[in-house]
């Protein structure tokens, strides 16, 4: 460890604050300056924001470190989400830019068909076209049908999924298990 990367406070008495938001699994290359203004490239894993009214440390993995890290978003001096290669506004406007994207309904190319399991026991069959991921829960929404229930009441049209809604989801074609749905549900975005 640099005498630079060393922390300016011991973990027993850093405090980042409340965690703003939490369950993000959000992969960014950094170009971040330390207290000393030594600027490196990093990777980081973003898990959750932390501030007072607006974010102000990010708690990461930190890729280059091998170790979870705080960094003040304030020396952050540039941010690009590995996914999509768009910037991030690393400021008090952070909040409102994820939680425009999270709300941002994504295409699913070409659409995937799935069979569903909901928390009632019914089984539909639907056609996911489109997808969001909001913190730890993603969304699809589609067309669908209800091809077995107890109820007398069938039903079809569009429909919106949350991924805590579903015991089950299968590829229609083949019969696979997803597996873990709030992460097959992520990956579509």
């Amino acid at each position: 460890m640099t005498t630079s990367d060393q922390p300016t406070t011991t973990p027993e008495t850093f405090n980042p604050g409340p965690a703003l938001r939490s369950g993000l699994n959000l992969i960014w290359d950094i170009e971040y300056a330390d207290r000393d203004g030594v600027v490196t490239n990093r990777r980081i894993t973003v898990k959750s924001l932390h501030g007072q009214k607006y974010p102000k440390f990010a708690k990461a993995w930190c890729h280059l470190r091998n170790e979870e890290r705080h960094f003040d978003l304030y020396n952050i001096q540039s941010a690009t989400e590995v996914l999509s290669g768009q910037q991030i506004p690393v400021t008090y406007q952070l909040l409102t830019f994820l939680n425009d994207q999270a709300t941002r309904w994504h295409p699913v190319e070409p659409p995937i068909s799935l069979t569903i399991t909901d928390a009632e026991g019914r089984v539909w069959l639907f056609k996911a076209e489109h997808v969001r991921a909001f913190q730890s829960s993603a969304t699809i929404r589609g067309h669908g049908q209800v091809i077995k229930s107890d109820k007398q009441r069938k039903w079809s049209g569009t429909k919106s999924f949350y991924a805590n809604m579903c015991q089950s989801i299968a590829f229609t074609e083949t019969g696979e298990d997803v597996g873990d749905i709030d992460a097959f549900l992520s990956s579509l975005v």
